[in-house]
């Protein structure tokens, strides 16, 4: 699977799970969900594409 699928299909199967205690949310947005894998897998992603998928 090319590397840009991987993270596509990253990123939805983080929308599937509410997040962890850690990043104090109740619940993903857009630019929450952009900011997460960046910091955890080094998945960079804008919130833009995030809202697209």
């Amino acid at each position: 699977m090319p590397a840009q699928a991987q993270e596509r299909a990253r990123i939805i199967a983080l929308t599937r799970v509410t997040p962890p205690d850690r990043a104090g949310l109740s619940h993903w947005s857009a630019r929450e969900l952009a900011k997460y894998p960046k910091r955890i897998e080094s998945i960079s992603v804008f919130w833009h594409s995030i809202a697209r998928i």
